[in-house]
């Protein structure tokens, strides 16, 4: 009887020491499935950051992390056209690649996300923009001084800007370790 419990000790304990190496044993034998996120590094897509309590932020589904984000000029012209392109292509990978976590939850409920004609604004810094307050009091300074954002008109943006405001939709961008990522959308 002292046996049989001495050889389940001793199975426990192999176990526990073997328990660190079962993941790549498993994965060497093809026995584990790949993550969706595995494409994603940490240091480009790291985990969001909650809204600040009593913000309600409803363009995003939280802050971007802080980790690898730059504080640069405006994007170029062909990266918006290209962040553009890739958020409307419909494929939710493609769509992760071009944004921040923090747009993640909005993409997978929207299959089709820009209409066939807009106009494009040229990028302006975040501080101008008409969510500055409520991007700063929700995630920070920091955040706000290091965004541009780029505004989508049905027509000419000036017109759009007199006569339907309400139909103006805006895109808020940051670079992360050197990559232009969209974090944010109205």
């Amino acid at each position: 009887m002292r046996w049989d419990s001495r050889r389940r000790q001793r199975a426990a304990a192999l176990f526990l020491v073997l328990l660190p190496f079962a993941p790549s044993c498993a994965h060497a034998a093809g026995n584990v499935r790949r993550s969706p996120y595995s494409d994603y590094p940490l240091t480009i897509y790291p985990s969001l950051i909650p809204v600040r309590h009593g913000v309600v932020l409803s363009m995003a589904s939280g802050c971007p992390g802080p980790t690898g984000i730059e504080r640069l000029g405006p994007p170029p012209t062909a990266t918006i056209g290209r962040l553009l392109s890739h958020l409307g292509s419909g494929q939710l990978p493609v769509e992760r690649h071009a944004s921040d976590r923090t747009l993640w939850p909005l993409l997978a409920t929207s299959p089709q996300r820009q209409p066939s004609h807009i106009a494009v604004s040229l990028p302006r810094s975040a501080r101008v923009s008409p969510f500055a307050g409520i991007i700063e009091r929700g995630c920070g300074t920091n955040l706000l001084r290091s965004s541009w954002y780029v505004a989508l008109c049905p027509t000419s943006c000036s017109t759009a800007r007199r006569r339907s405001p309400a139909l103006i939709g805006y895109l808020f961008m940051i670079v992360r370790s050197g990559h232009w990522l969209v974090w944010a959308e109205s």
